[in-house]
């Protein structure tokens, strides 16, 4: 544990929260970890302090963005360090807040008079928040679970997440982004990330692409174990000339430069980031019913929505959008401007402060 926080150069005596996540790979919730992180060292009213997991995508991106994050193990049940290292921690960095990131954090943050806040992005078992005074749900049906879980209302918030708004101009590099990626200039380009996992049914985006014309391509973007799989598939189906794995990336701006409409195939979403991060970029999106993008999209306003793992009923929404070219353009102004009132930086920021 050699790593010291790194100070606030504007408030060096803002008050510091302790943010603790010990995953060990990338995902929707770690990206936001960052970005939220980000955001607050931005704000400048709290002073961010990462405990991350040694070796793992966040602590390497976590260097990368300046900071300085406290690196643990968070092992298995024979870890017996890092808890006694956080319960060190709390002693001498003394922070006005802790707040955990899914079981694992919470699962390893001992019992502390530091007030504990718990940011679920999930349907995660409650036994790992017994520590937690506060839970935060970033979605509505979240919070839901949570009250029925045990948890008094006044003992949960809602507070989603944001996309950030990328910089204006990002497509005027889209012909160089296209050749990047290997896409034919005059393509009808469809893009889907996320971590290459079953829940996010990328499959199904692959069944849909099949049934779509050759000049449909598709980018698929993160890894996982399924990538073996997603591969052979592709082959299976004639289609590895008009899929284009891209692998882990840190910025979805380019890809969303380079493409015309956003899958999000999920068959389990929570929350469904993809959603507004398609909105962000003002892009077109068609996803599945899954809870998340189903409670976000209104349908044929904001976005098209399809049955879960209905992979012709994906084909026939993405015909729509390439035969019926206002439909998209009305589809991606509507969710930009619902992401501003609804999603944006400063809401989220604010009220993440506001609890703290």
């Amino acid at each position: 544990m050699a790593n010291t926080p790194m100070p606030n150069a504007n408030h060096q005596s803002a008050p510091t929260v302790l943010q603790i996540c010990g995953s060990k790979a990338a995902g929707g919730a770690e990206s936001f970890y960052l970005r939220l992180l980000v955001a607050l060292r931005r704000d400048g009213r709290f002073t961010q302090l990462p405990v991350v997991r040694r070796g793992s995508w966040l602590a390497t991106r976590l260097h990368e963005l300046v900071f300085s994050p406290v690196e643990l193990p968070f092992g298995g049940m024979f870890d017996f360090t890092t808890k006694a290292a956080i319960k060190k921690l709390l002693a001498t960095a003394r922070p006005a807040v802790l707040q955990t990131w899914m079981s694992r954090a919470s699962k390893f943050t001992p019992a502390t008079h530091v007030p504990v806040v718990a940011r679920l992005g999930g349907y995660y078992p409650l036994k790992y928040y017994r520590h937690a005074q506060h839970l935060v749900g970033n979605t509505e049906d979240l919070c839901r679970y949570l009250r029925e879980g045990g948890r008094a209302p006044e003992q949960v918030s809602y507070i989603p997440n944001f996309a950030p708004l990328p910089a204006p101009g990002y497509r005027d590099a889209r012909p160089e982004l296209r050749a990047h990626y290997g896409l034919p200039a005059g393509a009808f380009v469809l893009l889907a990330a996320g971590r290459l996992h079953p829940n996010k049914a990328f499959d199904t985006a692959l069944r849909a692409l099949a049934e779509l014309d050759d000049n449909t391509h598709l980018l698929l973007a993160g890894e996982g174990e399924l990538r073996p799989g997603l591969t052979q598939l592709a082959a299976e189906l004639h289609l590895s000339h008009r899929v284009h794995f891209v692998g882990a990336f840190h910025d979805i701006t380019p890809l969303c430069a380079a493409a015309d409409v956003f899958l999000v195939p999920s068959r389990l979403e929570p929350l469904g980031n993809g959603v507004l991060e398609a909105w962000a970029h003002q892009l077109p999106v068609v996803a599945s019913t899954a809870i998340g993008p189903k409670r976000l999209i209104k349908p044929e306003a904001t976005g098209l929505l399809f049955t879960i793992d209905d992979h012709a009923a994906l084909a026939a929404a993405v015909r729509r959008l390439q035969r019926e070219p206002a439909l998209a353009t009305a589809l991606a102004a509507a969710g930009y401007r619902h992401l501003q009132e609804n999603f944006s930086e400063k809401t989220v920021v604010e009220a993440y402060v506001t609890l703290y």
